[in-house]
């Protein structure tokens, strides 16, 4: 028989200290377990709201337009400002998409947001998109009371000068006092063309004196356009702007009406086109020397018909390009020293389209040359020179529907294609019914002779250009 013996009096400080351990970490343990659950419940508002803001700004970037048309789907009613989502658990978040001006520092949903009413897809934008979990009492904003609250907000700046915009419109011939039609040229096709009086009141719209479409009746990139406006008086500034479906407005050139005193321009006016699409027009003269782009329009000559002939020759520098417009006519007849016609473009393309370029002096300088550190177009172009005619570019030529013609049995015919500016680029030669009236010489560098559409060299029977393989060219 066994006899157990307790000593009661021992084992109470044993149970005063778990007591007290007890009272220790029990606290804690549930200050552990309430903070977890405040963790979670927060973590989980952030969840939310970073998905529902990610999305929305996903949505906006992924909207399948241009910019302009994510600006104007973004300010329509039924989608800026704020959208109350009512989840399935019973939660509510919101959704915030709103339009801050560039220069504000505080994209906060607040007073500064921008009136969608007021957008305009000219002016430089922050778009702004976020989402809040926990907003108990919808001010958007934190208080003291809200634990859980979370706010993702998400930026992205809308800037008209990334998108697409339309070809700055060209008023050619310069209007007169009296006039009833403003006509010109745009290189865009089905283009809306606005034209406005321009009445030096930043405060009011200047008036709609017209508007019309412009047309590419001839398939070569410039639509031409003749607006019906009422008479005009000499004097007035017209501001003229270009529309296209999916794409910014133009740049507005402005251009004074002459008044009924003034006399005609001796030779018609060229156009002269900066990198900003700034336009002024000078008068058309046997050799112009610009560090922008250089337009010949239908406005040059004695007429403002198109047509210029000189006794002298003829040096045209674009740095930034030179575009020979349909209509144009060209003619010099020198006998002498510097006669025949250079065009050149340190920087830009040579474009000549639908016109006429003729050197018909007797003499060895009678030349057509032409120089381009990038392309060179010649579209439905004639070119005749009583020597030879020399085509230069640093990049490509495109010859199509074009003939040349070279009237002496001493001129040549030669295509160079030179990568003295450009090393790394391989430029070549892409024909589509290119009419020769003698042999082609072709200096090809490492590039080739590409075909396009019927691949034909008309007219050449000999010589380094018509013996050549024709590639098919991407």
């Amino acid at each position: 028989m066994f006899t157990y013996i307790r000593n009661e009096r021992g084992s109470l400080p044993y149970t005063i200290m778990i007591l007290l351990v007890l009272m220790i970490f029990v606290p804690s343990l549930l200050m552990m377990t309430s903070t977890a659950q405040l963790h979670g419940l927060k973590s989980e508002n952030e969840k939310k709201a970073t998905n529902l803001a990610i999305s929305g700004m996903q949505a906006y970037m992924n909207y399948p337009t241009t910019i302009v048309d994510k600006l104007n789907y973004l300010k329509k009613v039924e989608n800026y400002g704020v959208r109350e989502i009512e989840l399935p658990d019973g939660d509510t978040l919101y959704y915030l998409q709103y339009v801050v001006p560039i220069s504000e520092t505080d994209i906060n949903w607040s007073n500064r947001i921008v009136d969608p009413t007021t957008i305009t897809i000219n002016a430089k934008y922050n778009i702004v998109t976020s989402a809040i979990a926990g907003d108990l009492n919808r001010d958007y904003v934190r208080n003291v009371d809200e634990t859980f609250f979370y706010e993702k907000k998400l930026v992205t700046v809308y800037d008209p000068d990334a998108g697409a915009r339309t070809a700055t419109p060209i008023i050619n011939p310069i209007p007169r006092h009296g006039d009833t039609v403003v006509s010109g040229t745009v290189a865009e096709t089905n283009a809306s063309i606005i034209i406005r009086l321009d009445d030096g009141n930043p405060s009011t719209g200047d008036p709609i004196l017209g508007q019309g479409s412009a047309s590419d009746n001839d398939n070569n990139g410039i639509a031409n356009f003749s607006i019906s406006v009422p008479a005009l008086t000499g004097g007035n500034v017209l501001s003229i702007s270009a529309e296209t479906q999916g794409k910014l407005p133009s740049l507005v050139p402005t251009v004074t009406v002459l008044s009924a005193s003034a006399p005609p321009t001796d030779n018609g006016v060229v156009i002269i086109v900066d990198e900003e699409g700034n336009i002024e027009y000078v008068g058309m003269e046997d050799e112009i020397a610009n560090e922008d782009q250089i337009i010949i329009g239908t406005g040059i000559g004695e007429n403002g018909d198109g047509v210029y002939d000189t006794t002298g020759g003829i040096t045209l520098s674009g740095d930034q390009g030179i575009t020979i417009q349909p209509g144009v006519s060209i003619t010099t007849s020198s006998t002498g020293a510097g006669a025949g016609l250079t065009l050149n473009s340190s920087a830009g393309d040579i474009v000549i389209s639908g016109s006429n370029l003729t050197g018909t002096g007797n003499s060895q300088h009678s030349e057509i040359n032409i120089v381009a550190t990038g392309d060179v177009y010649l579209r439905d172009a004639v070119l005749t020179a009583e020597r030879s005619i020399s085509i230069t570019a640093g990049g490509n030529i495109y010859a199509e529907n074009a003939t040349l013609n070279s009237l002496k049995n001493t001129g040549n015919i030669t295509f160079t294609l030179s990568d003295a500016e450009n090393p790394d680029v391989i430029g070549n030669i892409y024909v589509d019914d290119l009419w020769l009236n003698k042999s082609g010489i072709a200096t090809l560098a490492s590039g080739s002779i590409c075909g396009l559409m019927d691949r034909k060299i008309n007219n050449v029977s000999s010589g380094n250009l018509g013996s050549s393989t024709i590639h098919v060219c991407n």
